[in-house]
């Protein structure tokens, strides 16, 4: 066999080793993620609170209409089917996309699981990108079961699910699809967050406080500052998640943007938070 075989071979051999070993710690990622209680207590708070909402909104339009009083208002308890897409671009899940986000990483220190998961000898980055496939699956996992009780909730209030066209359809899928970039970039910054602080409280904190809070406020004070010539808000992360609230179908040029901003926040949280765990001393 030649020089060139030999390596050829080594390197498959190598791949397929990396593979086995990714696939080990995902399988290991995924037993704790569904044996966590936190992800079931963040799903059904989260699930309740729609829920909730839905009735509220809808004895709100009740009222309204034995008063005959008509308020303009952008309500998504229209049907079954809005309501529930309401769970993926409507940003209220990210409140509890932080605190599970924030548990489950910070615990794995805490109780030494990252420790003896390091001292087995796995690379640190597919350590990281092993969490970061288990927590984007924890906020896919949190949204679908909100998703299916929302809608079956609002199908029951306004007694429709809605009207399926193969143009509503493909819109619905063109959203998910960008839901789901945006949603993985910001799993991305919550983890990148605990991957740092490493501090359950500290990263609660500072996901909630920095990012959902006054994360807003960071853009408005850029705009000032440059006196409005260049319009922050529109690349912020959860401003381009809300992009599909109001519309289904947006323009193309800002489907465009919010593809870009995604891509754009995972790969430099990604990064950011390989790099300071690769470099970190792990206790």
């Amino acid at each position: 066999m030649s020089r060139e075989g030999r390596e050829r071979k080594k390197m498959r051999r190598n791949d397929k080793e990396r593979k086995k070993i990714m696939g080990k710690l995902l399988k290991a990622d995924f037993y704790r993620l569904f044996r966590s209680k936190s992800l079931y207590w963040c799903s059904l708070v989260f699930t309740a609170l729609l829920c909730g909402s839905a009735y509220i909104m809808h004895w709100a339009n009740t009222l309204q209409e034995n008063a005959k009083v008509t308020i303009q208002t952008l309500s998504p308890l229209q049907n079954g089917i809005t309501y529930g897409l309401w769970v993926f671009n409507g940003g209220d899940s990210h409140l509890f996309m932080a605190i599970f986000i924030a548990i489950f990483i910070t615990s794995e220190f805490s109780y030494g699981t990252m420790k003896n998961i390091v001292s087995k000898g796995f690379s640190r980055y597919q350590i990281y990108l092993s969490k970061l496939i288990t927590m984007t699956a924890s906020t896919m996992f949190m949204m679908l079961i909100a998703f299916v009780f929302t809608t079956i909730t609002a199908t029951i209030l306004t007694g429709k699910l809605g009207d399926f066209t193969w143009t509503f359809v493909g819109q619905i899928f063109q959203m998910l699809g960008v839901e789901l970039l945006l949603h993985t970039a910001l799993t991305s910054l919550f983890l990148m967050i605990s991957m740092l602080i490493r501090n359950n409280g500290g990263a609660i904190a500072v996901s909630i406080i920095g990012v959902i809070s006054f994360g807003s406020l960071i853009y408005t004070g850029l705009e000032l500052l440059f006196k409005n010539k260049i319009k922050f808000s529109n690349y912020g992360l959860r401003n381009n998640i809300i992009l599909f609230f109001q519309n289904l179908a947006p323009p193309a040029s800002d489907i465009l943007r919010a593809l870009c901003v995604g891509i754009v926040f995972l790969v430099v949280t990604s990064t950011v938070g390989m790099l300071v765990f690769e470099n970190t001393d792990v206790k």
